[in-house]
C-alpha cells in the first residue's frame, strides 16, 4: 500500500499539471484572432464638383518701384536699408542741398529784377501811348517803347519760370516713395555722388501678391474675375494661401498662345516674396465628376500606402486596394485612382482586416 507522503506527491503533480494545461488553453483563447470580423461597409459616392485647374507660376509683388534722384548731386543722408517698411510719400534720401538753395536765391534775385524792370517798362509804354494818341510821338519812338515792354515782360516770364524751376530742383534733393512697401535693393550710401534717374532703391509693395500663370485657349472660356484659388509655395511644404482670380487675359501671349490669369493673394505677414515659384489651384466653371469615401475607410498598411477594403458578398471577403486620396470635404474624401465607383467599401472595423479576411456584414 502506498505511502501518505507518495499519495500526496502524485496528488500535487495532477494539480499542477491541470492547472498549467487550464491556463495555456485560456491563453490561447485570449490571443486568438477571430476567422471572421464583423464589419459596416458602404457604396462609394458619385458626385460633381468644380473643377479644379492647377498651373505653375511666379509670385510678383503688387507694386515695385524703382526710386532715382531727378538731379544730380552728392547724397548727404540715406534713412533706410534693405528690408526696412517705407510709408508713401516718406523720404528715403537727401542730397547736399546748398547748391540747390544758392540757386535759388539766385533765382528769386533775377525774378524780383526781371519784375522791375517789367513793372517799369509797362509804365512807360502806358505813357508813351498817351502820347502817341495825341501826335505827340512819332510811331518810330512808340514802336520802341512797345518793343521795350514786350521784352521785359518776356524776361519776366523767363525768370519766372526759371524761379519754378529752381525751387523743383530743391525739393527734388529729398527722395520719397510714393508708394508703401518694403526696400528690396539699396545702391547708394552717404558721401556718394549719383546721377540724375540712377535707380537707388527699389521698394515693392508685398502686403498683397500676385501670381501669375498661364491658361490654354481651350480653357480661358472658363475662367472669370473673384473665383476662388488656393496656391502652394514648393519652398513653404504644408502651407496654403487663398487667392481670388482679379485679372483674366484678353489676348493671348504669341510666345505660347496661353491667356495669362492672375491671382491676387492677401500677405500681410510678407511670408510670400517676390520672385516665388508657385502653383495655383483654380476652381473654373467646369465641373468634374468624382468619387468619395467616408474618411475613416481609408487605412494604412504597413508600408504607410493608403487603401481600403472592398468588400465581395459572394465571398464574404474584402480584399485591399491600393488608393490615391485627393481633397478632403468634411468627414469623406476624394478617391483619385484605385477604385470604379461601383465598389462596397469598409467604412467600420478596417483597422482589423488584412487582404482576404472573411467578414461579416454588419447592417
Amino acid at each position: 500500500m502506498p505511502s501518505r507522503a507518495l499519495l500526496l506527491s502524485i496528488t500535487l503533480l495532477f494539480l499542477v499539471s491541470t492547472s498549467c494545461r487550464d491556463s495555456e488553453q485560456s491563453a490561447g483563447k485570449a490571443g486568438q484572432v477571430p476567422d471572421v470580423v464583423s464589419v459596416r461597409v458602404q457604396t462609394v459616392q458619385k458626385s460633381r464638383r468644380a473643377s479644379v485647374f492647377k498651373a505653375a507660376g511666379t509670385v510678383e509683388a503688387r507694386e515695385k518701384v524703382d526710386l532715382a534722384f531727378r538731379v544730380p548731386g552728392k547724397v548727404v543722408q540715406v534713412h533706410f536699408k534693405e528690408g526696412d517698411a517705407v510709408r508713401a510719400q516718406q523720404v528715403v534720401a537727401e542730397l547736399n542741398a546748398v547748391p540747390f538753395k544758392q540757386a535759388l536765391d539766385a533765382a528769386i534775385d533775377k525774378s524780383a529784377e526781371a519784375r522791375v524792370k517789367a513793372t517799369r517798362a509797362e509804365a512807360k509804354y502806358r505813357h508813351m501811348k498817351r502820347l502817341y494818341k495825341k501826335k505827340g510821338l512819332s510811331p518810330s519812338d512808340f514802336k520802341k517803347y512797345e518793343t521795350a515792354s514786350e521784352a521785359a515782360k518776356a524776361a519776366l516770364v523767363r525768370a519766372e519760370s526759371r524761379l519754378r524751376a529752381a525751387r523743383r530742383r530743391l525739393t527734388e534733393t529729398r527722395l520719397t516713395s510714393p508708394i508703401k512697401g518694403v526696400v528690396v535693393s539699396r545702391r547708394v550710401k552717404p558721401e556718394q555722388a549719383v546721377a540724375a534717374g540712377y535707380p537707388v532703391f527699389t521698394v515693392v509693395d508685398i502686403d498683397r501678391v500676385n501670381v501669375m500663370v498661364t491658361v490654354p485657349e481651350q480653357e480661358i472660356v472658363h475662367f472669370r474675375q473673384g473665383q476662388s484659388a488656393r496656391v502652394l509655395i514648393p519652398s513653404l511644404p504644408g502651407r496654403t494661401f487663398a487667392g481670388e482670380v482679379k485679372m483674366v487675359g484678353l489676348r493671348a501671349d504669341p510666345a505660347t498662345g496661353g491667356f495669362p490669369l492672375k491671382v491676387e493673394v492677401n500677405n500681410p505677414k510678407r511670408i510670400l516674396r517676390d520672385g516665388m515659384n508657385a502653383e495655383a489651384c483654380i476652381e473654373n466653371d467646369k465641373t468634374a465628376d468624382i468619387l468619395t469615401v467616408p474618411g475613416k475607410a481609408v487605412v494604412r498598411n504597413d508600408q504607410g500606402a493608403a487603401v481600403v477594403y472592398v468588400c465581395v458578398p459572394e465571398q464574404k471577403k474584402v480584399f485591399a486596394r491600393p488608393v490615391e486620396t485627393g481633397a478632403e470635404s468634411g468627414e469623406t474624401i476624394e478617391i483619385k485612382k484605385g477604385l470604379t465607383g461601383d465598389e462596397r467599401v469598409v467604412i467600420e472595423g478596417g483597422s482589423h482586416l488584412v487582404d482576404g479576411a472573411a467578414v461579416s456584414i454588419v447592417e
